[in-house]
């Protein structure tokens, strides 16, 4: 007999109540707010306790030069005022999502109301609607939730809930320069009374790690390399709408092997750490001199460790300003010390808009400095059940790698993890025109350097017309 709850669609737990109730107010107050008074927002003269108020964001240009030079940093449209002025811009502009923050709008249901959760099918959007330039200040605004339990009507152990929470990134003169929707399918388990194990982690996560760990040989190298070589930045020569036909498939780009990843921070939507990938150095014909090769994984390595994983400029973190967490009672009532954390032993995962933010530069590559970057959605970690989780699909976080008809019957296959590459590929699937906009839509998804696919999405983009 398990030792778990059988959840119902809509029939809800005293203790599940309770956290929806919490959940719903805050959906609830949102509403009823309707949309931000921006002016107010701006001059601070907001009543204090408006719902969704959120993160605000001074726009610095070191971490705008940051980012631009871990990501793409051969488009001067990030680095060069000059040359950004004369593609019709006021000077470089931030990368997209640049204070875009998840966490400072995603919403989730409340932990008082289950034991454990396992999330799946994260299914985010950035739109951008407008530049951002070093000196702007952002101010970040929850505007609604929605959820949806498709928890099977047969019932069981899991309540599956999808949650989408909405929001919008102003400007300091009130333009809406960034639209955003962060959502997530959480599958939600809790104990039957008096079966509780403390020993099961309440974070439930596939075992990610039973694809083994590439080693890169001479001949991935020279795979590597020759991918780097045959890239192309289609640069300050417009590529117009009528030239892209659907069906196109935009050159490849390759990042890593990729060492670390960003860590989510507040309110930076890019997220601060995380390596950039050695294409210049691993090009460079002296390379060996300069490079150190791990034996075991056959990655090369710089010698100085900041080349590889730049150290960020200095910024302001709320988390910095947190209590510690409270620790047990010793002998005598005094506090106890803290256990030392576990040995990480594993490789780690690659943070969802890691990806994104690689393949930014892809999209970057193939439409050119006169494009512009509508919308891009990615996903990961759409289907588990490969990794012995039967949970419901998503209807909203869509299998965007199998929309590319050379890609039918496709689907993600598992994580990003330490030491796989990004081979980023695309498909034109899409062209329109709207409101007089030449649109374009490319299907991208991300594969190791053995074929596994970790991680997709799609981008609308705006092209010149002749």
């Amino acid at each position: 007999m398990s030792k778990f709850q059988t959840f119902y669609p809509g029939i809800y737990t005293d203790r599940e109540k309770a956290g929806m109730e919490v959940f719903l107010a805050e959906a609830k107050a949102l509403q009823e707010r309707g949309p931000i008074d921006v002016k107010a927002l701006i001059s601070g003269t907001l009543p204090e306790g408006t719902p969704g108020v959120s993160n605000k964001l001074e726009v610095k240009e070191d971490m705008m030069l940051y980012n631009a030079y871990k990501y793409d940093p051969e488009n001067p449209l990030y680095t060069d005022d000059e040359y950004a002025k004369k593609m019709g811009y006021e000077g470089k502009i931030a990368m997209p999502a640049f204070g875009a923050h998840d966490d400072s709008i995603l919403t989730a249901f409340p932990r008082e109301a289950r034991d454990m959760m396992c999330v799946c099918s994260l299914n985010h959007w950035v739109k951008q609607l407008a530049p951002i330039y070093a000196g702007d200040t952002l101010y970040i605004v929850k505007d609604s939730i929605n959820f949806t339990d498709i928890t099977p009507e047969e019932g069981g152990e899991y309540r599956n809930m999808v949650i989408q929470c909405f929001g919008s990134v102003y400007n300091q003169n009130g333009v809406k320069v960034t639209e955003v929707m962060f959502g997530a399918t959480e599958n939600l388990k809790s104990w039957k009374e008096g079966e509780m194990d403390p020993s099961v982690p309440a974070w439930l996560s596939p075992d990610w790690w039973k694809r083994p760990e590439y080693v890169y040989t001479d001949a991935d190298w020279e795979t590597i390399k020759e991918l780097w070589k045959n890239e192309k930045r289609q640069g300050a020569e417009p590529l117009y709408w009528q030239d892209v036909k659907v069906g196109d498939k935009p050159t490849w780009t390759c990042e890593g092997p990729i060492e670390s990843t960003a860590n989510p921070t507040p309110p930076y939507g890019m997220g601060v750490g995380g390596s950039r990938t050695m294409k210049k150095e691993m090009l460079d014909p002296a390379n060996p001199a300069k490079m150190v090769k791990d034996e075991k994984t056959g990655v090369y390595f710089p010698e100085d460790p900041k080349v590889l994983t730049p150290e960020p400029p200095e910024f302001d973190d709320p988390r910095r300003n947190m209590a510690p967490p409270p620790m047990p009672e010793g002998e005598g009532g005094e506090p106890a010390p803290m256990p030392a954390p576990p040995k990480q032993t594993k490789r780690g995962i690659f943070i969802n808009f890691a990806g994104r933010d690689f393949a930014i530069r892809h999209i970057n590559n193939w439409m050119g400095d006169h494009g512009w970057l509508k919308e891009i959605q990615w996903g990961i970690m759409t289907d588990l059940s490969d990794f012995g989780f039967d949970f419901p699909m998503n209807p909203d976080a869509p299998n965007f790698v199998g929309m590319a008809p050379s890609m039918a019957g496709r689907r993600i296959e598992g994580h990003g993890l330490q030491h796989d590459v990004m081979i980023i590929k695309s498909e034109v699937v899409g062209k329109t025109v709207k409101n007089g906009e030449h649109l374009v839509d490319l299907i991208f998804w991300m594969e190791t350097i053995d074929g596994c696919i970790y991680e997709h999405g799609k981008a609308t983009v705006k092209l010149p017309s002749k």
